[in-house]
């Protein structure tokens, strides 16, 4: 196998070991359990936007109606922020539009709704 193979190999077996909850790191006879080490830092990273983001952007999301999280590590701090912003935090996977689109994609589905809509207006 050449080392594109072996490392596309690697990123999917990864991705099919976090998808099913699996999240021990085997290697040479050993294994390391991730998932405490992962819990930490993605409430430290939802932090992080809430203090960053939310606060030092938004102002709190004060006249804020709604806002959904997008993007590679949504899924990981959306309870936390919804925890802290309640109803503000939309839950995508109730919305029609969005519970079929995968967070990582959504940025691009918006841009390309947005593009279809904006070539339907101009015909």
């Amino acid at each position: 196998m050449s080392n594109s193979a072996e490392s596309r190999a690697r990123r999917a077996e990864c991705t099919e070991g976090l998808a099913s909850g699996d999240y021990t790191l085997r290697v040479a006879g050993y294994e390391v359990e991730l998932l405490p080490l992962i819990d930490k830092h993605r409430e430290r990273y939802a932090g992080w936007i809430a203090n960053n983001v939310s606060r030092g952007v938004f102002n709190g999301f004060r006249g804020v109606k709604s806002v959904i999280l997008v993007g590679g590590g949504a899924e990981m701090v959306e309870p936390f922020l919804r925890e802290w912003y309640g109803e503000k935090v939309i839950d995508r996977k109730k919305l029609p539009h969005t519970r079929r689109i995968h967070p990582v994609d959504m940025n691009a589905m918006g841009g390309l709704r947005l593009a279809l809509m904006r070539q339907k207006q101009a015909t």
